[in-house]
């Protein structure tokens, strides 16, 4: 009960702060190469919490995005979750990939997703050419490692004694 507990907290509290720092203005020169924190999050929660966070925790937080920066609304909200349904596919194996394989597959799944907004935004007629979208995916497998080892570092505290006891 109380690692529930801590785990909920864990996660809606960190994807909070995942939100705000999206929804802030970096200066311009560093805007270009500023990760979707939210997403990396969402991703995270994914492969270490799948039974309890899932796509449609990814379609909340992309429609939340779309609402307060103002976005087409339903754009970011669908690319999150087929993201977080291309990560729900592959999950047990992203346990299981090195360091180097996960970054890879973060950049592939979050190219994905901005081709596929860029894409509806373009259907809605209000896409605008922007080449600093592939800077952003790759920044999102740049941070990656520090995100598993930061969030890595606060959900190891949820392990009640009885389960480091498992070989």
């Amino acid at each position: 009960m109380y690692n529930r507990i801590f785990i909920n907290i864990l996660i809606y509290s960190s994807l909070f702060i995942a939100l705000i720092m999206n929804i802030m203005f970096f200066p311009e020169t560093i805007q270009a190469f500023k990760p979707n924190f939210l997403l990396l999050l969402v991703l995270f929660w994914i492969v270490k919490e799948p039974r309890h966070v899932g796509i449609g925790h990814a379609f909340v937080c992309g429609l939340t995005l779309d609402v307060l920066i103002g976005y087409t609304i339903g754009v970011r909200a669908f690319a999150f979750s087929l993201m977080a349904y291309m990560l729900c596919k592959t999950f047990i194996r992203m346990t299981t990939y090195s360091m180097l394989q996960q970054c890879a597959t973060i950049l592939l799944i979050s190219s994905v997703g901005i081709v596929v907004a860029f894409w509806l935004e373009h259907v809605f007629g209000l896409a605008m050419i922007d080449y600093h979208l592939v800077l952003s995916s790759v920044s999102d497998a740049v941070m990656w490692p520090f995100l598993c080892m930061i969030m890595g570092f606060f959900y190891k505290f949820k392990r009640s004694p009885r389960e480091n006891l498992n070989f």
